[in-house]
Formats: structure tokens, C-alpha cells, sequence
């Protein structure tokens, strides 16, 4: 797993810029604190059950919302990754 931190006002366009979209759910909002947005691996293989946006999970024992969980890129990177503001880091 890897975590990214994310800042700005335009993180959604950052991330059409790359091709990549959602599953289900939204792009982190610039005052969006304690959400996440995950890769599709991470939401469908890492825990007991299937992870969807709105369910939470705990990081370094701090827990979060997940806002948005990424399409399946076929890259392990992406797809095992966790998004996090950069403020909340």
C-alpha cells in the first residue's frame, strides 16, 4: 500500500489529466480532512469485506471516510494506493 498526499484546488482535473477515474464516489475536496480516496485493490482485496465509498478506515489508528475508491488501472500503484490531503498528513 502506499499512501499520497494531495493538495491544491484542482485535484480532480489532476487526476483526469492521467486518465484515471472512479468507481464509485467523488474526488477529494480541497477542505476535505480525515477522507481518503483509494485504489480499487485496496477497497476490494486488503479487508475482510469489499470496502464502498462512505465506509471508513483506520490508518495509523486515525480514522477516515472513504470519499471516492479508483477504477481498476492494472497498476499496482494506483490501484493498491491510498489518497490523503496533504493538510491531514
Amino acid at each position: 500500500m502506499c499512501a499520497y498526499d494531495l493538495f491544491g484546488k484542482d485535484i480532480e482535473r489532476s487526476f483526469s489529466d492521467i486518465d484515471i477515474n472512479l468507481l464509485e464516489g467523488r474526488f477529494l475536496k480541497e477542505n476535505d480532512h480525515y477522507n481518503v480516496v483509494v485504489g480499487y485493490r485496496l477497497a476490494t482485496d486488503l479487508f475482510d469485506k469489499t470496502m464502498h465509498a462512505k465506509n471508513s478506515i483506520r490508518i495509523n489508528n486515525i480514522k477516515f471516510r472513504i470519499e471516492g475508491i479508483f477504477e481498476e488501472q492494472g497498476d499496482r500503484d494506483v490501484d493498491y494506493a491510498v489518497y490523503i490531503p496533504i493538510d491531514t498528513m
